[in-house]
């Protein structure tokens, strides 16, 4: 039985991240990632049983822990008044700066890398986690008002654009202070107005 080397793997590893920030899943093959990684395709199939699975190994981790800290946030409590809105909306901007500061390879390729691959759009997975939140406080609203909006249809628009303004503030500025200034303010721009309206006493 052979041994895998800890090293050995890493090495696949840091070249595969490369291979895929610069080009994509669809774009890169397991001989690009063994010829970067200076050894045999036989060798890189030793560790991993498929571009997927080294894929997979790389970003899942990440993913998942931004699934989990998502729905940590949107689980803490139900936005009631304006104070929790706002330590909401504080909450999930500093969970994407964290995610940014810690793994900003594994969420660039997320982002920008997955076309053809087993993980289908995780912007949109995130985004629809909090729209599903959203929905319930356009119900609300839905309650005050003599006409109905869709509320899930609402819900989905503001969250999947809020998520994706996040994503490019990220890879845009240089800073967290700049970053966290932005998304702020994104924020305030797409749901402050209409989130107050919803929940005013």
């Amino acid at each position: 039985m052979q041994v895998l080397k800890e090293s050995i793997r890493e090495k696949i590893d840091q070249s595969a991240i490369e291979l895929f920030r610069e080009f994509g899943f669809e774009k890169v093959s397991m001989r690009q990632i063994a010829k970067a990684s200076h050894m045999t395709v036989g060798n890189i199939y030793r560790y991993y049983d498929s571009k997927d699975h080294l894929f997979e190994s790389l970003v899942m981790p990440t993913f998942e822990k931004i699934k989990g800290l998502v729905n940590d946030e949107i689980t803490k409590e139900f936005i009631d008044t304006p104070e929790r809105n706002a330590m909401f909306v504080k909450r999930i901007i500093e969970l994407f700066l964290e995610i940014h500061k810690k793994d900003e390879a594994a969420l660039d390729i997320l982002i920008n890398s997955c076309e053809g691959s087993r993980i289908d759009n995780p912007a949109i997975i995130i985004s629809n986690m909090l729209a599903n939140r959203m929905t319930v406080l356009i119900e609300r609203y839905n309650s005050k008002q003599k006409y109905r909006i869709d509320a899930t249809f609402m819900a989905n628009i503001l969250c999947e654009s809020l998520v994706n303004n996040f994503i490019k503030i990220l890879f845009e500025f240089e800073n967290d202070d700049e970053r966290r200034m932005h998304m702020y303010h994104i924020t305030q721009v797409y749901t402050g107005m209409f989130v107050s309206k919803i929940i005013e006493r």
